[in-house]
């Protein structure tokens, strides 16, 4: 899917759509922190 394709799509959205998809991008990046955090420190043992 081009990016052309992709904005067009979010165009088409309503405003609680965007909403709720923008909170699930920040909370999955939130996890995707907590995990890379709890990877340091996993690593930071083993050495």
């Amino acid at each position: 899917m081009s990016k052309k394709e992709k904005t067009a799509l979010w165009d088409d959205l309503t405003d609680s759509q965007k909403n709720e998809i923008q909170q699930e991008v920040i909370n999955s990046n939130k996890k995707k922190k907590s995990t890379w955090e709890d990877l340091k420190k996993e690593l930071s043992k083993l050495k």
